[in-house]
């Protein structure tokens, strides 16, 4: 190295110094010297010397990503501080420089990439997706190069998801898929022989790439298809609907065999890297049952059947969750669709639906319990709050909405008996040891994800979601019951009385903005009631429950006409 990158890696360690003052030296220098010539073609060569400590290349490869970022879009008025000549030898480089690098060095490399990608292509780098395809078929056999390449590919296009149609994009987007589309359908298919065909693998860490490159395949066939159906896509429709189903259908012995592999490797339990690639199969398949009915039509009864029995066949471990729940979304895409509903319409189907997928998929399991107990906050996030997350409760409860809106008749009196079935079960048990039974029979009276183990907890919820139903006098004796329930020790249980407080005073009467439902007249002891919520503020897990705040300012509110802060 000269001595200017010598000086240069020497500063980037010394950003990393405990000595503050070290560290604000070395900032200062680097920001002194961003602006002379060849200082991001410096930056990347201290990210490929191999003979400098990884730290320091690290540091490097973050402030390289940091001023690509920050100043390959030149403002106008502002001093262009990348040269042409720079960034032509960037752009030429960083590529290879991506797939020469692994572990935390890639990523940054790889967010690099998308900045420049987002500014220059296709005008300023037209030479990107080929030389990505070509590296993909020049690399072969070499899975975890080849996952390079896909990796890079999926960072680039997954902006696709969530761009806003234009001219300009579907422009863009014609001309990716126009080189790499063949491609990847190619590779797609090769990587499945790996797995299904004569030729195929049958140890499991070989298998671990084979899938890792499939599941970036599936990845990128989502952002490629999300905006419109692509033309050589539809033309191909057949070829990657095989591949899809291949995938859904996948011998138990080959999931256990990658599982089991890629937990080895990666040292960490519950990995399903099998069922991240049939996770997303269910994502593309809800994808095209919704937007693209017509193409999709012959192939949907097929998938039905595959989601179907993988469902049915998939067990309750935690490691599965993400899969159980785009598999059920994709049912519930089906039959929101009238045109569709004739393969559920049976007697027979509905009632395996409710029992094999609704039903066990709504119970309160261990890790659930574990939830509520240990991580009360999180648990009143998915519950009260909602999430994106498609949790195996709220898809279940999801396709109950979907069933009835569907099947209302039999749905419903099929519900009905399930109902009361999980009511007799819990009353059957002296000791409650059967909590779960009553808890999914509310979960089905609801319709939504609620996880409470507790009966109170069940029943708050239970108000909460129905209190536009209920009577005024019952409504006024829920919220003179809550001074009791606030003392529970559980955080969910008062946080849930909490919660139920805040609803219930932010009800407006009939014809009215303004005039609360239930007055402060109605409420037996607002002292008691501002008193009870402010001491489990005073409770260690409970100091900053946001729920209890909000109930607080809803009652000092009705009590004194001012809202209650917190300072």
């Amino acid at each position: 190295m000269d001595s200017a990158v010598t000086e240069l890696a020497t500063c980037l360690q010394n950003t990393l110094s405990q000595d503050q003052s070290e560290r604000k030296k070395a900032e200062a220098y680097l920001k002194s010297v961003e602006g002379q010539p060849s200082y991001s073609l410096c930056l990347l060569g201290i990210v490929l010397n191999e003979s400098l400590p990884m730290p320091t290349r690290l540091a490097a490869a973050i402030t390289f990503k940091n001023f690509v970022k920050g100043y390959w879009k030149a403002d106008l008025g502002t001093m262009d501080r990348i040269s042409e000549a720079d960034r032509d030898s960037v752009r030429n480089q960083i590529l290879g420089a991506l797939l020469s690098v692994t572990g935390a060095l890639q990523p940054q490399l790889s967010e690099a990439i998308g900045a420049i990608w987002q500014e220059d292509f296709p005008d300023k780098w037209p030479n990107l997706i080929p030389e990505l395809v070509e590296r993909m078929v020049q690399l072969g056999a070499d899975l975890n190069m080849v996952r390079g390449v896909l990796q890079t590919a999926h960072t680039l296009f997954k902006r696709y998801r969530h761009e806003c149609a234009g001219n300009d994009l579907f422009r863009e987007m014609k001309t990716v898929i126009g080189q790499f589309g063949a491609p990847m359908t190619e590779l797609a298919k090769s990587l499945l022989a790996l797995v299904i065909g004569e030729q195929r693998l049958t140890e499991g860490r070989p298998l671990v790439p084979v899938f890792q490159c499939l599941l970036l395949v599936c990845k990128i066939f989502l952002s490629l298809n999300c905006q419109d159906l692509p033309e050589f896509f539809e033309d191909n429709i057949a070829d990657w609907m095989l591949i899809f189903r291949s995938l859904l259908q996948l011998d138990a012995s080959v999931v256990q065999l990658v599982d089991s592999a890629a937990e080895s490797l990666t040292g960490s339990e519950g990995s399903a890297l099998v069922e991240q690639v049939k996770s997303q199969v269910c994502d593309i398949t809800s994808l095209y049952a919704s937007k693209y009915e017509a193409e999709f039509a012959p192939y949907l009864p097929g998938f039905v059947t595959d989601v179907w029995e993988m469902l049915v066949n998939t067990g309750g471990q935690s490691k599965f969750d993400m899969l159980i729940g785009n598999a059920i979304e994709f049912l519930s895409s089906v039959i929101a669709r009238p045109q569709h509903r004739h393969l559920f319409e049976s007697p027979e189907a509905l009632q395996s639906l409710c029992e094999k997928v609704i039903l066990p998929n709504m119970h309160f399991r261990a890790l659930d319990e574990e939830l509520f107990a240990d991580n009360p906050e999180e648990y009143l996030r998915l519950d009260l709050e909602g999430s994106d997350i498609h949790t195996r409760r709220r898809s279940a409860c999801n396709l109950v909405h979907v069933l009835c809106e569907a099947f209302e008749g039999p749905v419903v009196a099929n519900f009905s008996t399930y109902i009361q079935h999980l009511l007799a079960e819990y009353a059957n048990s002296p000791d409650g040891s059967a909590w779960p039974s009553k808890d999914a029979a509310l979960l089905l009276v609801t319709s939504v994800a609620a996880r409470g183990k507790t009966e109170k907890a069940d029943c708050m919820r239970y108000a909460i979601t129905f209190r536009g139903l209920l009577p005024l006098t019952t409504l006024v004796e829920l919220i003179n019951l809550s001074p009791q329930l606030l003392t529970a020790t559980a955080p969910v249980v008062h946080s849930y009385a909490a919660a139920l407080i805040d609803k219930l005073l932010a009800m407006k009467r009939p014809g009215t903005l303004a005039d609360p439902l239930i007055t402060k007249d109605q409420i037996a002891d607002p002292q008691l009631l501002i008193d009870r919520l402010l001491a489990i503020l005073l409770i260690p897990d409970s100091t900053e429950n946001v729920y209890v705040v909000r109930g607080e300012s809803k009652e000092t509110e009705q009590v004194s006409t001012r809202r209650f802060t917190i300072l």
